[in-house]
């Protein structure tokens, strides 16, 4: 879940360190082409590293790389484009101020503008941060931006995060991050964009700015709340009609508000296609204070669909774990769309471990649960299995996973392995292996059932007398001073 809180107060803008875009090129909307290559092009690139050099624990803000920076202004200015704006600037001057708003969102788990003294982590510095920028808990980066586009919640009928970010006074922004800690009393990553940075309005490409933009437009880009927002204008009698290829769409106003610009926010009720393009006609009437009392465009949703992608692995256990050692491949879709995880069982290195499958829900990261078999070699600490991910548009993924197994702790014992009986002229010999890996045990403890016969050695076999014919259950335990005894229990028949 992704939280959003408004800035609604504007301060005097910040006018010095400005870096400009880059990477950014203009989008023409009416070439379908362009848009949906430069859609690829923007949401399937890899997000640089955030390099966090905070510490929320110690209320530390730390900074973010420069590359993940100018990531996030260039997510910005893909919807600026989009929306036919000028692309804006970063301004690292606020950014000190940013990171350390984020700070507080992060430390206290919630947002707020105007955080008390009391807050965790507060900060003046953080408060200026907190004041002067949209807020984002649950999500950092390029990613709150996104949210910030969809602007969803109850508190949000009038997009205000959105206006901010395609307002034609907007100048500059800037960006702090809070990552997702690996710390467990702090959890939530967090953003602030900095958009008190402002200037004499810009000319807008159409006169007004509208999301969804006329012309083709990312299907996914787009949220149940369209608006459409012309400085100066009052549209406190507008009315609003959506007609798409079946006719006209029931839509409601949601809101008729001045907000970093006079506007109105209306939800169609359409349900976007995930197979074929489809055109809306947009007609706003009864607007006041502009050029014309009337605006009619056309905004064709385009959908884009990419197959799921693998995150990496979390791993439980080391290479003596056993059958308690599990891990989960994480896999995500960049679209949200639910898909499911298959491996190839015929794989040689599938064998070693059982799998529990598991389905995506919208908008969460998914993992495959997988735990090792008894059988698995503790000598042996790297295996590949390959996994494929599918989601229900038939987007398909496939990887060769590898697992590498970590080994114990210094302080951890293996258990042994492979207990083995035979007989000889003094009694019957038990023998096993012991693992030459994690903390070398000082003796070990053999013991049989029925019976009870136990013995003690220091040795990887021990020799027991007067055993009769017949199948035990041989346990070996590995013990060691200050570390957790381990046992290997096999049964073996005496002939």
């Amino acid at each position: 879940m992704v939280t959003l809180l408004l800035v609604t107060v504007v301060f005097s803008s910040s006018r010095t360190s400005v870096i400009e875009a880059t990477n950014v090129q203009s989008i023409d909307v009416t070439s379908r082409q362009q848009v949906m290559d430069s859609y690829a092009e923007e949401f399937l690139r890899q997000e640089p590293a955030m390099e966090f050099t905070g510490n929320v624990a110690a209320c530390i803000p730390g900074t973010t790389s420069m590359a993940f920076q100018n990531s996030v202004l260039q997510r910005v200015n893909w919807y600026r484009m989009m929306a036919g704006l000028p692309s804006v600037v970063y301004n690292s001057a606020n950014h000190a101020a940013a990171q350390a708003g984020a700070l507080i969102s992060a430390a206290q788990g919630a947002l707020s503008h105007t955080p008390t003294p009391s807050a965790k982590c507060f900060s003046q510095l953080g408060y200026t941060g907190t004041s002067s920028s949209n807020l984002a808990g649950g999500n950092s980066g390029v990613s709150a931006i996104d949210a910030y586009i969809d602007d969803y919640g109850d508190n949000n009928s009038f997009v205000g995060h959105r206006r901010w970010i395609l307002s034609p006074t907007l100048r500059a922004v800037s960006t702090g991050d809070i990552p997702q800690s690996k710390d467990s009393k702090y959890l939530w990553p967090s953003n602030a964009l900095y958009v008190f940075d402002t200037q004499s309005a810009v000319a807008a490409r159409d006169g007004g700015v509208a999301w969804p933009p006329r012309g083709y437009v990312p299907a996914a880009t787009v949220a149940s709340r369209w608006s459409y927002i012309y400085l100066g204008a009052n549209f406190s009698n507008a009315q609003v009609s959506v007609t798409g290829p079946d006719g006209p769409v029931s839509t409601s106003i949601q809101n008729r508000g001045d907000f970093v610009g006079a506007g109105i926010v209306f939800t169609p009720g359409i349900t976007k296609s995930r197979v074929a393009d489809t055109t809306y006609t947009i007609v706003i009437s009864g607007i006041t204070g502009a050029p014309t009392s009337t605006v009619t465009y056309t905004t064709t949703l385009v959908p884009f669909n990419s197959a799921p992608t693998y995150n990496g692995i979390n791993m439980n256990g080391h290479r003596c774990s056993g059958s308690s050692l599990s891990l989960s491949p994480e896999f995500s879709d960049n679209e949200y769309d639910s898909f499911n995880i298959t491996w190839d069982s015929s794989s040689p290195d599938s064998k070693f471990f059982n799998y529990y499958p598991a389905y995506s829900s919208k908008g969460f990261v998914t993992s495959l649960f997988v735990t090792a078999k008894s059988t698995l070699d503790p000598m042996r600490n790297t295996y590949t299995i390959p996994m494929t991910a599918k989601d229900v548009y038939g987007a398909t993924n496939s990887w060769n996973v590898v697992i590498n197994i970590p080994d114990p702790k210094a302080t951890t014992l293996c258990a042994p392995r492979s207990p083995t009986v035979k007989r000889i002229r003094s009694g019957t010999k038990f023998s096993w292996q012991s693992i030459p890996l994690g903390a070398k045990p000082s003796k070990f403890v053999v013991k049989l059932s029925p019976g009870g016969k136990t013995c003690k050695t220091s040795s990887t076999s021990s020799t027991i007398a007067g055993l009769k014919k017949g199948t035990y259950s041989v346990t070996v335990t590995a013990t060691k001073a200050g570390s957790k005894s381990v046992s290997v229990t096999k049964r073996l028949t005496i002939k």
